[in-house]
């Protein structure tokens, strides 16, 4: 090649190499003799890369989302224009070439105890993410961030041990937390990488007995507020009292308070307040609720107390041994 007579080779030759630069036409994005553009090019570089690349340009035009420097930045922000060790011609490795921008990320997924496989395993970013233009907030390859994460939590053979599946358990479900009725999994999850398990943005106990302290549900109390744990008696923060009686105080602020997951489904659930209609676990057995809602207050008759009625408005003697 001509042009190789003055210009060293060793960036035209690395593992992946640019069209025109593997067939020799460094004249499709040069001049040889003059030009106003730097590095002889026949125009401005965005120009020159679009001019090929117009099926790209096209689709760009119309996204919703394009992400920053495709838009204001040259393509060899990104990209090398003539040959690259790793695919699609980037100037560095996946993560890195995202985190070199995107700090707190890269911090993120470096130092969780706890990483999000897609991150960290086939093409990682890319996984999620496209690079240039979408149609969802956060560049996501899916519609929106519900279809992306339930675009693999739809299977029961996805880790191992295999985790649940999602979409399967929303699909059957009649009531859904608020987070997923609004779309939202990172409500609770941090999807780059976290130091709880399942990736969980908080504190959400596995033990069915947790001792009580402000940390404890950090999960939970980051939409719902802590008071609703502290008080045993209230009138505001909870709907859950008998008279002014915090039941959740009740249940959850002793040294053997019961987790959220002991009534509770994270998900969804065809039981009201999201209260598991198949019961908790504890162990290999379930213990069924047998919840009930009424306008003022409700019931409930586990396995490990007999049915108790509650009202906030006409309170019940929970001493009685019947409650008529």
């Amino acid at each position: 090649m001509l042009c190789l007579g003055c210009h060293d080779s060793a960036p035209f030759s690395r593992k992946y190499v640019h069209g025109p630069v593997a067939s020799g036409s460094c004249t499709t994005c040069h001049d040889p003799h003059q030009s106003d553009a730097k590095s002889l090019l026949k125009g401005a570089s965005r120009e020159v890369c679009l001019a090929c690349h117009a099926h790209f340009a096209k689709k760009m035009q119309a996204a919703a989302i394009i992400h920053p420097p495709v838009k204001k930045e040259p393509c060899t922000s990104c990209h090398d224009p003539h040959s690259s060790a790793w695919p699609n011609l980037l100037k560095r490795a996946m993560p890195d070439l995202c985190t070199g921008c995107h700090k707190e990320t890269g911090k993120k997924i470096k130092n969780s105890q706890v990483p999000h496989k897609p991150v960290i395993e086939g093409k990682l970013c890319a996984n999620c993410h496209t690079a240039h233009f979408s149609k969802a907030r956060g560049l996501l390859l899916a519609d929106d961030e519900k279809s992306a994460c339930l675009g693999c939590h739809n299977t029961d053979k996805l880790g191992d041990p295999a985790l649940s599946n999602i979409k399967k358990e929303l699909d059957v479900s009649k009531h859904l937390h608020g987070p997923i009725q609004k779309g939202r999994c990172s409500g609770c999850h941090s999807p780059h990488g976290s130091d709880f398990p399942h990736i969980l943005a908080g504190n959400y106990p596995s033990d069915f007995y947790v001792a009580y302290n402000d940390d404890s549900y950090s999960l939970c109390t980051k939409c719902h507020d802590k008071n609703l744990f502290r008080f045993a008696e209230t009138t505001l923060y909870t709907k859950f009292r008998n008279g002014s009686r915090n039941l959740h105080y009740v249940h959850v602020n002793s040294s053997k308070g019961r987790s959220c997951r002991a009534c509770h489904e994270p998900h969804a659930s065809n039981g009201p307040k999201l209260v598991s209609a198949d019961g908790a676990r504890f162990g290999q057995w379930r213990i069924k609720s047998r919840f009930q809602l009424t306008p003022t207050g409700g019931s409930c008759a586990p396995g490990c107390h007999r049915r108790f009625r509650y009202d906030r408005i006409t309170p019940f003697d929970l001493n009685a041994t019947t409650q008529k």
